[in-house]
């Protein structure tokens, strides 16, 4: 298969195999794009054009998009939107349904976009562009408190690489999925006193694997998606110090500054 195709629901899983039961290892927003690789009767193969994740989806939750309709509305996108939930209207029967904060809009004329006979309208806020660290820290913020979500990328669950990627999205830089993948770009530091709020700490297992990821706040904090929520916990050269529990939870293994290389959002 050579197609591509985009999400035009609020969000969908992706899962691991092509089954229901098997492991959701990621979510998919509102106007992603991927290309389609593979089909079962049920199922889809993809793989997502802004970070190259590939996983199983529902055929029924993806549409098809010509090459004309990727030219006209997708090769080039309006922004994303920017607030925590908004509305898109289905202009030909006046429904509506909820999209959520970092979903991809299209390129709109007119304040629509079409795909085949279906029309939709969005007017709602967007962001696009580089933005500052502030931006990074802010968006994190609205995730406070959002319950841990293995593959979740929304405030109704979220992960903690997922929580990375979404909140530089929303401050114009483009991030792969996972945290090992994160770990391989950005310029490494050597001390926490070296960096600056937004940069990242990655942590590791007995093994030396890449298992974590956090976002360095002001006044040695990190914030983070763990033990079952995003919180706000401790962070010094040892690793997060958890004062609830009075013990380190994760051990760290790597400092990066990933803000300024600037990678080209897609």
């Amino acid at each position: 298969m050579s197609a591509k195709g985009v999400c035009l629901l609020s969000v969908i899983p992706m899962r691991k195999e092509p089954s229901h039961r098997s492991e959701m290892i990621n979510q998919i927003l509102f106007g992603e794009l991927m290309h389609l690789l593979e089909e079962t009767d049920e199922w889809l193969r993809v793989t997502l054009m802004h970070d190259d994740y590939t996983g199983w989806v529902l055929r029924e939750q993806i549409k098809c998009i010509s090459p004309e309709e990727y030219s006209q509305h997708f090769a080039e996108f309006t922004g994303y939107s920017a607030d925590m939930v908004d509305l898109v209207m289905k202009k030909n029967s006046n429904h509506f349904f909820s999209i959520l904060l970092g979903s991809k809009i299209p390129l709109l004329k007119n304040g629509e976009f079409s795909v085949g006979d279906e029309v939709m309208v969005f007017s709602g806020p967007t962001t696009k562009g580089i933005k500052n660290r502030p931006a990074i820290i802010d968006t994190a913020l609205n995730f406070l408190h959002a319950p841990y979500l293995w593959g979740g990328r929304t405030h109704f669950g979220i992960d903690c690489s997922g929580l990375v990627q979404i909140a530089y999205r929303m401050a114009g830089v483009n991030l792969p999925r996972d945290s090992y993948q994160q770990a391989t770009i950005g310029m490494q530091l050597s001390f926490i006193e070296e960096c600056s709020p937004g940069d990242l700490a990655f942590f590791d297992d007995k093994d030396g694997r890449i298992i974590h990821v956090g976002i360095l706040l002001p006044g040695k904090k990190i914030i983070h998606a763990s033990g079952g929520m995003v919180r706000i916990d401790m962070l010094d050269q040892n690793g997060i110090y958890r004062a609830d529990l009075k013990k380190y939870t994760h051990r760290l293994r790597l400092l990066k500054n990933v803000f300024d290389l600037n990678f080209r959002q897609r």
